[in-house]
Protein backbone atom coordinates (compact mmCIF):
# COMPACT_ATOMS: atom_id res chain seq x y z
CA UNK A 1 0.00 0.00 0.00
CA UNK A 2 2.65 2.63 0.91
CA UNK A 3 4.44 2.01 -2.47
CA UNK A 4 1.06 2.34 -4.11
CA UNK A 5 0.36 5.83 -2.20
CA UNK A 6 4.56 6.47 -3.07
CA UNK A 7 4.21 6.29 -6.85
CA UNK A 8 0.56 8.46 -7.42
CA UNK A 9 2.34 11.18 -5.79
CA UNK A 10 5.64 10.88 -7.02
CA UNK A 11 3.59 10.88 -10.62
CA UNK A 12 1.37 13.66 -9.53
CA UNK A 13 5.12 15.73 -8.86
CA UNK A 14 6.04 14.95 -11.54
CA UNK A 15 3.02 16.29 -13.71
CA UNK A 16 2.54 19.52 -11.68
CA UNK A 17 6.31 20.10 -12.21
CA UNK A 18 5.51 19.89 -16.27
CA UNK A 19 2.61 22.05 -16.23
CA UNK A 20 4.07 24.79 -13.68
CA UNK A 21 1.91 23.97 -11.10
CA UNK A 22 3.88 24.83 -7.97
CA UNK A 23 0.47 24.41 -5.61
CA UNK A 24 0.45 20.90 -7.27
CA UNK A 25 3.45 20.11 -6.77
CA UNK A 26 3.52 21.26 -3.07
CA UNK A 27 0.56 18.82 -2.40
CA UNK A 28 2.33 15.77 -3.90
CA UNK A 29 5.49 16.66 -2.06
CA UNK A 30 3.85 16.60 1.30
CA UNK A 31 1.56 13.57 0.08
CA UNK A 32 4.90 11.71 -0.52
CA UNK A 33 6.32 12.84 3.13
CA UNK A 34 3.76 11.42 4.78
CA UNK A 35 3.23 8.51 2.56
CA UNK A 36 7.28 7.78 4.06
CA UNK A 37 6.39 8.52 7.95
CA UNK A 38 3.10 7.11 8.25
CA UNK A 39 3.63 3.81 6.13
CA UNK A 40 0.94 1.38 6.18
CA UNK A 41 -1.23 4.02 8.65
CA UNK A 42 -1.90 5.14 5.32
CA UNK A 43 -4.53 2.06 4.34
CA UNK A 44 -6.81 3.31 7.53
CA UNK A 45 -7.23 6.98 5.63
CA UNK A 46 -7.63 5.12 2.46
CA UNK A 47 -10.92 3.56 3.43
CA UNK A 48 -9.80 0.77 1.41
CA UNK A 49 -7.58 -3.21 2.10
CA UNK A 50 -5.97 -4.45 -0.67
CA UNK A 51 -6.65 -8.64 0.21
CA UNK A 52 -4.20 -10.96 -1.58
CA UNK A 53 -5.65 -13.70 -3.75
CA UNK A 54 -4.07 -16.38 -2.68
CA UNK A 55 -2.84 -17.00 1.27
CA UNK A 56 0.32 -19.65 1.09
CA UNK A 57 1.92 -21.68 3.77
CA UNK A 58 5.33 -24.10 2.87
CA UNK A 59 3.36 -27.85 2.66
CA UNK A 60 4.36 -28.87 6.38
CA UNK A 61 4.79 -32.64 4.38
CA UNK A 62 7.97 -31.35 2.71
CA UNK A 63 11.39 -31.00 4.89
CA UNK A 64 15.00 -31.07 3.50
CA UNK A 65 15.87 -33.01 1.02
CA UNK A 66 12.27 -34.11 -0.08
CA UNK A 67 11.37 -33.23 -3.94
CA UNK A 68 10.05 -29.63 -3.90
CA UNK A 69 11.18 -28.67 -1.16
CA UNK A 70 9.96 -25.06 -0.47
CA UNK A 71 7.25 -25.69 -2.45
CA UNK A 72 3.68 -23.28 -1.30
CA UNK A 73 0.48 -24.75 -0.57
CA UNK A 74 -2.80 -22.81 -1.04
CA UNK A 75 -5.01 -22.76 2.19
CA UNK A 76 -8.15 -21.05 2.75
CA UNK A 77 -8.73 -18.33 5.37
CA UNK A 78 -9.81 -19.42 8.75
CA UNK A 79 -11.42 -17.50 11.80
CA UNK A 80 -10.49 -17.59 14.96
CA UNK A 81 -12.62 -20.93 16.10
CA UNK A 82 -12.17 -22.24 12.60
CA UNK A 83 -8.29 -22.24 13.13
CA UNK A 84 -8.90 -23.57 16.99
CA UNK A 85 -11.10 -26.59 15.90
CA UNK A 86 -8.97 -27.36 12.31
CA UNK A 87 -5.96 -27.31 14.72
CA UNK A 88 -7.65 -29.95 17.63
CA UNK A 89 -8.87 -32.09 15.15
CA UNK A 90 -6.25 -32.30 12.56
CA UNK A 91 -2.93 -30.38 13.57
CA UNK A 92 -3.63 -32.41 17.02
CA UNK A 93 -5.08 -35.51 15.86
CA UNK A 94 -7.64 -34.77 18.86
CA UNK A 95 -11.16 -36.40 16.93
CA UNK A 96 -11.47 -39.92 17.62
CA UNK A 97 -10.43 -42.74 15.02
CA UNK A 98 -13.45 -42.78 13.03
CA UNK A 99 -13.59 -39.67 12.71
CA UNK A 100 -9.92 -39.20 11.77
CA UNK A 101 -10.44 -41.51 9.04
CA UNK A 102 -12.82 -39.35 7.50
CA UNK A 103 -10.86 -36.26 8.41
CA UNK A 104 -7.78 -38.23 5.63
CA UNK A 105 -10.08 -39.11 3.03
CA UNK A 106 -11.25 -35.34 2.64
CA UNK A 107 -15.20 -35.58 4.05
CA UNK A 108 -15.34 -33.29 6.84
CA UNK A 109 -16.70 -29.46 5.92
CA UNK A 110 -16.17 -26.33 8.10
CA UNK A 111 -19.29 -24.10 8.75
CA UNK A 112 -19.97 -21.28 10.89
CA UNK A 113 -23.04 -22.35 13.10
CA UNK A 114 -24.50 -20.75 16.50
CA UNK A 115 -26.00 -23.47 18.98
CA UNK A 116 -28.35 -21.84 21.16
CA UNK A 117 -30.60 -22.81 23.63
CA UNK A 118 -34.47 -20.69 25.21
CA UNK A 119 -35.50 -21.10 28.75
CA UNK A 120 -38.34 -20.12 31.01
CA UNK A 121 -36.83 -19.00 34.05
CA UNK A 122 -39.89 -17.68 35.95
CA UNK A 123 -39.40 -17.28 39.68
CA UNK A 124 -35.92 -19.81 39.19
CA UNK A 125 -32.91 -18.90 41.64
CA UNK A 126 -30.15 -20.98 42.92
CA UNK A 127 -28.42 -23.44 40.42
CA UNK A 128 -30.46 -24.29 37.37
CA UNK A 129 -29.55 -26.61 34.42
CA UNK A 130 -31.12 -25.33 30.80
CA UNK A 131 -29.04 -28.13 28.70
CA UNK A 132 -28.61 -31.48 29.81
CA UNK A 133 -28.84 -35.05 28.76
CA UNK A 134 -32.82 -35.06 29.01
CA UNK A 135 -32.81 -32.38 26.56
CA UNK A 136 -34.86 -32.46 23.18
CA UNK A 137 -33.70 -30.65 20.29
CA UNK A 138 -37.16 -28.06 19.50
CA UNK A 139 -37.16 -25.53 16.57
CA UNK A 140 -37.26 -22.54 18.34
CA UNK A 141 -36.07 -23.51 21.32
CA UNK A 142 -32.49 -24.95 20.76
CA UNK A 143 -30.97 -26.46 18.32
CA UNK A 144 -28.75 -28.64 20.10
CA UNK A 145 -29.42 -32.21 19.37
CA UNK A 146 -31.32 -34.54 21.45
CA UNK A 147 -29.47 -35.42 24.49
CA UNK A 148 -27.35 -32.91 24.91
CA UNK A 149 -24.79 -34.40 22.47
CA UNK A 150 -23.13 -33.85 18.79
CA UNK A 151 -23.36 -36.85 16.76
CA UNK A 152 -20.16 -39.01 15.26
CA UNK A 153 -18.49 -36.46 13.14
CA UNK A 154 -19.85 -32.97 14.17
CA UNK A 155 -17.20 -31.38 15.78
CA UNK A 156 -18.08 -27.46 17.21
CA UNK A 157 -15.69 -24.53 18.42
CA UNK A 158 -17.06 -21.37 19.98
CA UNK A 159 -15.61 -18.08 20.76
CA UNK A 160 -18.22 -15.83 21.46
CA UNK A 161 -21.40 -16.16 23.59
CA UNK A 162 -24.58 -14.02 24.09
CA UNK A 163 -26.41 -14.04 27.19
CA UNK A 164 -30.46 -12.23 26.62
CA UNK A 165 -33.12 -12.09 28.56
CA UNK A 166 -36.98 -11.32 27.96
CA UNK A 167 -40.29 -10.67 29.67
CA UNK A 168 -43.12 -11.71 27.80
CA UNK A 169 -46.92 -9.99 28.97
CA UNK A 170 -48.32 -13.93 29.05
CA UNK A 171 -48.84 -16.00 31.89
CA UNK A 172 -47.71 -19.22 30.16
CA UNK A 173 -46.00 -18.33 26.93
CA UNK A 174 -43.56 -20.66 25.40
CA UNK A 175 -39.84 -20.16 24.72
CA UNK A 176 -40.21 -20.48 20.65
CA UNK A 177 -42.79 -17.56 21.17
CA UNK A 178 -40.74 -15.37 22.98
CA UNK A 179 -39.08 -12.39 20.80
CA UNK A 180 -37.71 -8.83 22.04
CA UNK A 181 -34.46 -10.69 23.56
CA UNK A 182 -32.21 -7.90 24.72
CA UNK A 183 -28.32 -8.33 26.20
CA UNK A 184 -28.44 -4.91 28.13
CA UNK A 185 -27.68 -6.15 31.73
CA UNK A 186 -29.57 -3.11 32.94
CA UNK A 187 -32.57 -4.48 31.76
CA UNK A 188 -31.82 -7.94 33.72
CA UNK A 189 -33.27 -8.78 37.47
CA UNK A 190 -30.22 -8.98 39.54
CA UNK A 191 -30.25 -12.84 40.01
CA UNK A 192 -29.47 -13.33 36.42
CA UNK A 193 -27.40 -10.15 35.36
CA UNK A 194 -24.88 -10.81 38.79
CA UNK A 195 -24.92 -14.71 38.24
CA UNK A 196 -22.75 -17.12 36.82
CA UNK A 197 -22.63 -19.02 33.58
CA UNK A 198 -21.63 -22.61 33.68
CA UNK A 199 -20.95 -25.00 30.95
CA UNK A 200 -19.53 -28.47 31.06
CA UNK A 201 -19.12 -31.20 29.07
CA UNK A 202 -18.33 -35.04 29.67
CA UNK A 203 -18.98 -33.97 33.35
CA UNK A 204 -15.50 -31.49 32.93
CA UNK A 205 -16.44 -28.28 33.84
CA UNK A 206 -15.18 -26.19 30.57
CA UNK A 207 -16.39 -22.58 31.67
CA UNK A 208 -17.47 -20.81 34.64
CA UNK A 209 -17.66 -17.22 34.41
CA UNK A 210 -19.95 -14.34 35.09
CA UNK A 211 -23.18 -13.65 32.67
CA UNK A 212 -21.74 -9.62 32.86
CA UNK A 213 -18.89 -10.96 30.40
CA UNK A 214 -21.59 -11.72 27.65
CA UNK A 215 -24.15 -9.11 28.33
CA UNK A 216 -24.37 -5.00 26.56
CA UNK A 217 -24.00 -2.37 28.41
CA UNK A 218 -26.03 -0.82 25.53
CA UNK A 219 -27.93 -1.42 22.84
CA UNK A 220 -26.62 -2.62 19.91
CA UNK A 221 -26.82 -0.94 16.75
CA UNK A 222 -26.23 -1.72 13.41
CA UNK A 223 -24.72 -4.89 12.12
CA UNK A 224 -25.38 -8.85 13.64
CA UNK A 225 -25.96 -10.18 16.59
CA UNK A 226 -23.71 -12.71 15.60
CA UNK A 227 -20.71 -10.09 15.46
CA UNK A 228 -21.82 -7.77 17.76
CA UNK A 229 -23.38 -9.00 20.26
CA UNK A 230 -22.28 -10.94 23.53
CA UNK A 231 -18.77 -11.01 25.05
CA UNK A 232 -15.81 -12.97 22.97
CA UNK A 233 -13.97 -15.99 25.11
CA UNK A 234 -9.90 -15.19 25.21
CA UNK A 235 -9.64 -18.59 24.61
CA UNK A 236 -11.84 -20.64 22.39
CA UNK A 237 -14.02 -23.72 23.99
CA UNK A 238 -14.98 -26.89 22.47
CA UNK A 239 -18.20 -29.37 22.04
CA UNK A 240 -16.72 -32.71 20.93
CA UNK A 241 -18.61 -35.24 19.05
CA UNK A 242 -20.53 -37.79 21.13
CA UNK A 243 -19.63 -35.88 24.62
CA UNK A 244 -22.89 -34.62 27.02
CA UNK A 245 -23.39 -31.15 27.23
CA UNK A 246 -24.66 -29.13 30.37
CA UNK A 247 -25.49 -25.76 30.59
CA UNK A 248 -26.22 -24.23 33.71
CA UNK A 249 -26.89 -20.83 35.07
CA UNK A 250 -25.72 -19.90 38.72
CA UNK A 251 -28.22 -17.16 40.06
CA UNK A 252 -26.71 -14.80 42.07
CA UNK A 253 -27.05 -15.89 45.78
CA UNK A 254 -29.89 -14.85 47.79
CA UNK A 255 -31.52 -13.13 44.60
CA UNK A 256 -34.34 -14.67 42.63
CA UNK A 257 -35.90 -14.00 39.22
CA UNK A 258 -38.90 -12.12 38.92
CA UNK A 259 -42.25 -14.55 38.86
CA UNK A 260 -45.42 -11.41 38.59
CA UNK A 261 -48.61 -12.55 37.17
CA UNK A 262 -49.32 -13.03 33.72
CA UNK A 263 -45.34 -12.71 32.99
CA UNK A 264 -43.02 -15.08 31.71
CA UNK A 265 -39.66 -14.42 32.18
CA UNK A 266 -36.99 -16.34 29.64
CA UNK A 267 -33.22 -16.74 29.04
CA UNK A 268 -31.53 -16.85 25.85
CA UNK A 269 -27.90 -18.20 25.61
CA UNK A 270 -26.06 -18.45 21.99
CA UNK A 271 -23.11 -20.41 21.06
CA UNK A 272 -21.16 -18.32 18.38
CA UNK A 273 -18.32 -20.03 16.37
CA UNK A 274 -17.20 -22.76 13.61
CA UNK A 275 -18.97 -26.37 13.23
CA UNK A 276 -17.07 -29.69 11.39
CA UNK A 277 -19.39 -31.65 9.96
CA UNK A 278 -19.63 -34.60 7.62
CA UNK A 279 -19.42 -33.47 4.26
CA UNK A 280 -23.12 -34.08 2.34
Amino acid sequence: MKKIFSLLFIAGVALSLFVGNAEGAFVGIAGLTLTQFLGTKMQGYAFFTIVPGKFVVQNPAQGPGSPGYGQLQEVPYMTRAEKALYDQLITLNRSNPVTQEVIRQGGISFDPITYYIRAIITGQSGRQQIVNNSLIQITGITNIPNGGSLPQFYNFCFDRIAVRYAVTASASANAAAVTGFSSIRANMPAALGNGHLIVTSNQNKILETPISDFTSVAAITGGGERDYDGGVLEKPRFFLELINIEVEIAYSTGQVVPSAANNTYTVEVMFFGTQARLKA
